[in-house]
């Protein structure tokens, strides 16, 4: 699958649907935000936003440990870039059609959702007991 199809599949493929069934109530969803600002730009992914939370998700085709690390840093300067999201809950999601059996355990070490897509559609793979951690 190419990358702007693992996009795609995202938002179109049931990344509302699979929120929700960890009990999410998606009010919509995006492509992902480019902010310029002073010369430097912010970037993220697909989002989905309920009333109180927003997902933000990085894709990848293979998840791996340093592009966890790399995401944890976006998390953290959201709120900065986009204050629109103020005073609701950020989680991260990692989207992603194959990772590294480290990466997987860190990444839900680090309270950030597993999303894996398969044949065109998104499924959250965290275990039973995972609740994300709020970034905001």
């Amino acid at each position: 699958m190419e990358f702007w199809k693992l996009e795609d599949a995202l938002i179109r493929g049931g990344l509302a649907d699979a929120l929700e069934a960890r009990g999410m109530e998606v009010q919509w969803t995006c492509g992902g935000w480019n902010v310029e600002r002073g010369g430097k730009v912010f970037a993220t992914g697909p989002m989905a936003m309920t009333r109180n939370e927003v997902v933000a998700v990085s894709l990848e085709t293979t998840m791996r440990l340093d592009w966890i690390q790399s995401f944890l840093t976006v998390l953290s300067e959201l709120l900065d870039w986009l204050p629109t999201y103020r005073g609701r809950k950020i989680h991260g999601a990692l989207a992603y059609l194959d990772c590294e059996d480290e990466a997987r355990r860190h990444a839900e070490r680090v309270g950030l959702f597993l999303i894996r897509v398969v044949d065109g559609h998104a499924r959250i793979e965290n275990g039973p007991g995972f609740e994300p951690r709020s970034f905001g």
